[in-house]
């Protein structure tokens, strides 16, 4: 056991590291708040029933990214106390792999049985039903890049570099897609509305990729812990 001693500074490099998994929850609720009154001014209140369908799927999907990016996360971070780069490579791989798998299941079903999903809130009867479907299988296309997207945000936290899994998630949820949404619906008079995630999730995607790049050509060493007195 050691005596304990209040260190601010390592208080204030590891509050960083949890941005990433709370900003999902966050960018969620924002982006309904943006697409509800978006849709309500293009098209009335009528069309905000179409959302509640994707966002309900997507809430599933991005929690099931979550899910793997969270299972990695632990494995990484020992590996890199270990400092053994094999088994880092290893582990980020393999969450690629699943990550892309499940995109693509997802991405498939939401493509070929996007009635399935649409009646789960409209009645098949309904003069909307015919749209949630166009919708659905729009949207469903930045699921393709979205789970990366939650993976790389995931692989900065453990990697100890909270500032690139910051930058990665909030620009993601609150700067890039709804900028996307924002341009892409004004130029096209809302008609890009729904392939305008796919976009935003696009220019996230290239984020990741240059920190990515960033991070693995020069890697910073880990901060080092001061040392403590034992009792």
């Amino acid at each position: 056991f050691r005596k304990f001693r209040f260190q601010a500074k390592t208080l204030l490099r590891s509050l960083p590291l949890g941005v990433a998994d709370c900003s999902i929850e966050f960018m969620l609720g924002f982006l309904t708040v943006l697409y509800n009154n978006l849709l309500f001014l293009l098209f009335g209140e009528s069309h905000q029933t179409i959302y509640a369908v994707i966002a309900y799927l997507s809430l599933l999907v991005f929690m099931v990214m979550q899910g793997i990016a969270q299972g990695m996360m632990p494995l990484v971070s020992v590996a890199v106390g270990k400092g053994d780069h094999k088994a880092i490579r290893f582990y980020f791989l393999r969450s690629l792999v699943l990550v892309v798998g499940a995109e693509v299941l997802i991405v498939a079903a939401c493509l070929l049985l996007p009635q399935r999903f649409a009646a789960i809130l409209l009645s098949t009867d309904s003069p909307l039903f015919t749209q949630a479907v166009a919708a659905l299988r729009q949207y469903a296309l930045s699921y393709l890049l979205a789970g990366i997207n939650i993976l790389l945000a995931g692989f900065f936290t453990a990697l100890g570099h909270g500032k690139a899994s910051c930058l990665l998630s909030l620009s993601r949820g609150f700067v890039l897609l709804p900028a996307a949404i924002l341009v892409l619906s004004h130029l096209t008079g809302g008609q890009a509305i729904w392939i305008a995630a796919l976009a935003g999730e696009g220019l996230s995607f290239v984020l990741g990729l240059v920190l990515l790049k960033r991070i693995t050509a020069s890697p910073a060493p880990l901060p080092a812990q001061e040392a403590e007195p034992a009792v």
